[in-house]
């Protein structure tokens, strides 16, 4: 019998996946519904000393039909039962994310023509963005060159 839980999932790759996760021990797959990639970084400033959480869809959710991945169970280290407040949050951040997904439901995600008269060669429209991805790179192969300590 499949059981649904929402839990931590630590998989091969280094990445932690908050989600409804069901197992199909017989199949050997698993079942993430509403995957969220987390980042969570414990970097003490001079300010304070509050770990840090980055959380964002783990499924490209403007490209598919359903927000749910099938992965082999192989693929997943292991997984963990998160706190209560971490379970309100993720659930929370799902009801916004549907909500949103409402609203812009009638606007395109691929656009047939792409007008080029107002594209500035000169400027990189992923550049905004480039400082997080190094940051969230930085993150993962820090993860994957710890050793871990349970």
């Amino acid at each position: 019998m499949e059981n649904k839980e929402i839990k931590i999932v630590r998989l091969k790759s280094g990445e932690d996946v908050i989600a409804t996760f069901t197992e199909n021990k017989k199949e050997k797959k698993v079942t993430l519904e509403s995957p969220m990639h987390i980042i969570f970084r414990r970097s003490p400033t001079l300010e304070s000393n509050r770990p840090m959480m980055y959380m964002y869809p783990w499924v490209p959710v403007e490209m598919v039909e359903k927000d749910i991945a099938f992965i082999d169970s192989v693929n997943v280290l292991t997984t963990f039962q998160p706190k209560g407040e971490m379970i309100e949050y993720y659930e929370n951040v799902i009801i916004d994310a549907k909500e949103r997904a409402k609203k812009l439901g009638n606007q395109k995600v691929f656009e047939e023509e792409i007008e080029y008269e107002d594209y500035d060669d000169d400027v990189d429209p992923a550049k905004p963005f480039l400082d997080e991805i190094e940051e969230i790179k930085k993150a993962l192969k820090e993860r994957r060159t710890k050793k871990l300590v349970h």
